[in-house]
């Protein structure tokens, strides 16, 4: 596996119809910071994908 800058993070979700997302992002900052980061648009990701799914 390469190595990826710090701050490199893969979000990734699947439902029960065999649909898929996966993303690579780069964010900046310390540990904590991208660890929140990561979650935000995690669950940012889910609501946009959830929004989606209900048209």
């Amino acid at each position: 596996m390469k190595n990826k800058p710090v701050g490199t993070v893969f979000i990734g979700l699947h439902d029960d119809k065999g649909n898929h997302i996966i993303q690579e992002h780069l964010f900046t900052g310390d540990r904590e910071s991208i660890r929140r980061k990561s979650v935000l648009k995690g669950l940012e990701i889910l609501i946009q994908f959830l929004k989606d799914e209900n048209r």
